[in-house]
Order: C-alpha cells, then structure tokens, then sequence
C-alpha cells in the first residue's frame, strides 16, 4: 500500500458556487493617492466563501508595496462597484 502525499487532505471539500454571469462582477478600480496610481479591472465573485474584500485589498498593497491608505480605498471601491452591479442588476 503506497502512502498517501503529504498535501492530500481528508477534509471536506469547499463548497464553492460555480461563477455564472448572474454572480460575477465586473470591477474597476482606478484610486490615486498622494500622486500614486493603482488601476485595475477584474471579476469579483461575490458568492465565494473564501473572497474577503478586505483581505485581497490588504493582499494587493503589500504585493504591490502600496502606502496603506490604498487599503480602504480599494475595499470601499470593490464594495461600491458591487452595489452598482447589484442595483443594475436587480432593477
């Protein structure tokens, strides 16, 4: 019997719900601060347990080595883009 690899994992798997066009949204970011510039465009899905606007806004400044004010402003405009979307979206 061959030992198992240590990455396999006997937990129960994510659930994850399938991005479709009715849970994905498209977001645009374009901040500047103090003469610093961050533009993005990306999908968000807002169903997926494990998307935390706040983390992948922490997670973006410290890989791009942005100043920390980048932070709030890229969750609050992640946010804003959702309602948007969901105000479009649902009438």
């Amino acid at each position: 019997m061959k030992p198992y690899p240590a990455w396999t994992s006997f937990k129960s798997p994510v659930k994850f719900r399938i991005p479709t066009a009715e849970n994905i949204v498209p977001i645009r970011l374009d901040i500047e601060i103090d003469g610093q510039r961050y533009r993005d465009t990306f999908t968000w899905n807002p169903s997926d347990p494990d998307s935390e606007i706040s983390m992948f806004a922490k997670r973006t400044v410290k890989d791009l080595k942005l100043p920390p004010p980048f932070v709030t402003q890229i969750a609050q405009s992640i946010q804003v883009n959702i309602v948007v979307v969901a105000r479009n979206f649902c009438g």
